[in-house]
């Protein structure tokens, strides 16, 4: 769950840094699982769609699937359109 400064907390941070690592182009959208579950849902390369991830809010999938574009927009302009680089050097 969020914290009042609208930041997702530590397993969350880990489960985006994960989907950071993965290395591929997102093009993901938030979808509802049911009532306590939302998931971030996207390609898969090679394997067609699915769920990425899954967070307890709505208002933590939504930031973290900001955080994913925020990482790969970053990754495109340090590398020259390279999503596929480490932002965690």
């Amino acid at each position: 769950m969020t914290n009042a400064r609208n930041e997702l907390g530590p397993s969350d941070l880990q489960v985006v840094q994960a989907l950071i690592d993965v290395q591929y182009p997102f093009d993901c959208n938030v979808i509802p699982i049911n009532d306590n579950t939302w998931a971030i849902h996207g390609p898969i390369p090679f394997d067609g769609e699915g769920i990425l991830a899954e967070f307890s809010t709505k208002e933590d999938a939504e930031l973290a699937l900001e955080l994913l574009s925020a990482a790969q927009q970053q990754t495109r302009d340090s590398h020259g359109g390279d999503p596929g680089r480490d932002l965690s050097r």
